[in-house]
């Protein structure tokens, strides 16, 4: 594994860059099979696209996630799976604002919007447990 520190910063972007575009392709290539998915199964586009797409692009943060539990980072743990929420939801709402311009993303389905409540119930559930147990041990304290 080549250390990344020791290299210059000219030699990381362009790394950097590679494994974007990279990522772009792999990307591209993965929305065009869900859809065909979709339309073979007859699962439907949006939840072919929240169950695939959004497992495939929660990898990252799930291995993330674990490699931090299972070192003791419990911190980390939570707040990597929380900012990787909140950095969709805030490519999305750039998207909505500068892509679509006024028009919603409801525009490619309905029926999607009623796929975000699980995800934001979740997040809910995760902050308040965080603030209990932050409250809980400064009461020890």
């Amino acid at each position: 594994m080549p250390q990344f520190n020791e290299l210059s910063l000219p030699t990381n972007l362009l790394i950097f860059a590679f494994g974007a575009v990279l990522v772009w392709i792999a990307g591209t290539k993965l929305s065009n099979y869900v859809d065909l998915f979709a339309d073979r199964t007859g699962l439907g586009k949006a939840f072919a696209g929240a169950l695939l797409l959004g497992g495939a692009t929660s990898l990252p943060e799930l291995a993330t996630t674990l490699t931090a539990s299972y070192s003791g980072s419990a911190e980390l743990a939570g707040t990597n799976l929380l900012g990787g929420v909140m950095m969709q939801i805030a490519v999305l709402a750039l998207i909505d604002a500068f892509v679509l311009r006024g028009r919603p993303l409801t525009l490619f389905s309905p029926n999607s919007s009623l796929l975000t409540w699980p995800r934001m119930a979740s997040s809910r559930d995760f902050l308040l447990a965080s603030a209990d147990s932050r409250s809980s041990r400064r009461s020890r304290a």
